[in-house]
């Protein structure tokens, strides 16, 4: 029906929600935009790279259009975000790799924990601030 843009995450349903999309993408992924999250507790690099090979193996692809830091939402989290191990290192790898072409993050609180991330200076190729 037109529809190529697919919003989903690592965490919803416990994965079931990343099976089904990936099920349905089955044969047609090349004309989707399949953007996916890593969750809160993936905020350090080696867990976001762990969901993430769970979220390819999922969505049956080796690569995701666009892969965001879910749920941005304590004043904390963009310290933990950029520091030494954390999950913007992870990002960065995963562009290195090709699995994933875009990133980005998401916020649903107060627009200054947005801009506290934004404050790091780095390319995010998204942003989503709910």
């Amino acid at each position: 029906a037109g529809v190529n843009f697919f919003d989903n995450a690592w965490c919803y349903h416990n994965g079931l929600a990343e099976e089904r999309m990936g099920a349905a993408l089955e044969g047609v992924r090349h004309q989707a935009v399949i953007m996916t999250k890593a969750c809160t507790h993936g905020r350090g690099k080696e867990i976001a790279m762990q969901q993430l090979e769970e979220t390819l193996r999922r969505f049956k692809t080796d690569y995701l259009d666009v892969w965001q830091i879910h749920e941005v939402i304590y004043w904390n989290e963009p310290d933990s975000i950029f520091a030494p191990g954390g999950v913007i290192e992870a990002m960065d790898q995963a562009k290195r790799q090709g699995k994933v072409r875009f990133v980005g993050f998401t916020g649903h609180k107060h627009p200054d924990i947005h801009l506290s991330v934004l404050s790091h200076n780095y390319p995010f190729d998204t942003v989503q601030m709910l």
